[in-house]
């Protein structure tokens, strides 16, 4: 198990004026299969609504690690929750349980 975090931030990108992350998404579902396949970890807890993340959590799931995935009901994404092994909403009564 590691014992240390590990940050990436990624790239921005600019079109038209606006500024978008990059590569993001990637980095999680490769790092979500590659950390999964090395036994790095017993449960992923992914915070994200991106869709495109749904087949790296199938992979995980195939490989027998669970996925808990929570996020804003704006934000969500079906078939991302469909492939998760539990969806957590995000959420104003979320905060409140959470506070001492």
């Amino acid at each position: 198990m590691r014992s240390a975090l590990t940050l990436w931030t990624g790239r921005m990108a600019e079109t038209n004026g606006r500024w978008y992350e990059k590569g993001v998404d990637v980095k999680i579902a490769t790092d979500m299969v590659a950390m999964a396949y090395a036994g790095e970890y017993d449960v992923a807890i992914l915070v994200s609504g991106d869709g495109d993340l749904a087949p790296a959590v199938h992979e995980v799931r195939r490989l027998g690690r669970p996925v808990e995935n929570a996020m804003v009901r704006a934000r969500r994404s079906w078939h991302l929750i469909q492939e998760s092994s539990k969806f957590v909403e995000i959420d104003r009564a979320l905060f409140d349980r959470c506070a001492p």
